[in-house]
């Protein structure tokens, strides 16, 4: 085991993962969209072994049993050792794939959050709610949760920055994205 914290994060995706039809309301991991993105995701994580990291829990043989044994399933992965100038670094997984890094200083913790080139969102866990406060108006990310998992709700604006996008869904912002507005001009009124 990388550390406590693995271990303690490894058991809680075992007791709480109920991996099925996303039609269950048991069921809180579905699978993928499409095939490509299971075979990308999987591609992804092979590079991520390449390029040093260990895989502590997930297999990339998981399959369904029965009638889902075709769907686009992919068990949660969590590994650790990625190093910083790897190529697998830079790569946004799109997918239950949780990277593990041991990091030291609140100073490390937000250099290498912010150093991707990615920014959706972020999730804060901490007992001091003062550091959540900090670490999220400092964190570069469209949206920051704290203590709980990354939801998209639709009366609040949703979006990344950087390779992750741009603009908002939800609320009144993504009314405006999907909204035909007009401007009409004439001086001569």
């Amino acid at each position: 085991m990388f550390d406590e914290f693995s271990g303690k994060l490894i058991e809680k995706i075992k007791k709480d993962t109920v991996i099925g039809d996303p039609t269950d309301t048991k069921v809180n991991l579905g699978p993928l969209a499409l095939d490509r993105q299971l075979t990308l995701l999987k591609s992804q994580v092979e590079q991520a072994k390449l390029d040093g990291a260990e895989i502590l829990h997930g297999s990339l043989n998981f399959k369904m049993p029965g009638e889902m044994s075709t769907g686009n399933f992919f068990e949660p992965i969590v590994t650790h050792g990625i190093r910083f100038d790897s190529p697998s670094y830079e790569v946004e997984f799109f997918g239950p794939v949780f990277n593990l890094y041991k990091l030291r200083t609140s100073k490390e913790i937000l250099d290498l959050a912010n150093k991707s080139n990615y920014g959706l969102a972020g999730t804060v866990f901490t007992k001091d709610l003062e550091r959540a406060k900090d670490y999220s108006v400092r964190l570069r990310v469209g949206s920051v949760t704290i203590n709980d998992i990354q939801v998209t709700y639709s009366e609040l604006p949703s979006g990344g920055i950087k390779n992750s996008g741009y603009g908002r869904e939800c609320y009144s912002d993504g009314l405006l994205e999907i909204a035909n507005r007009k401007c009409i001009v004439n001086q001569n009124w």
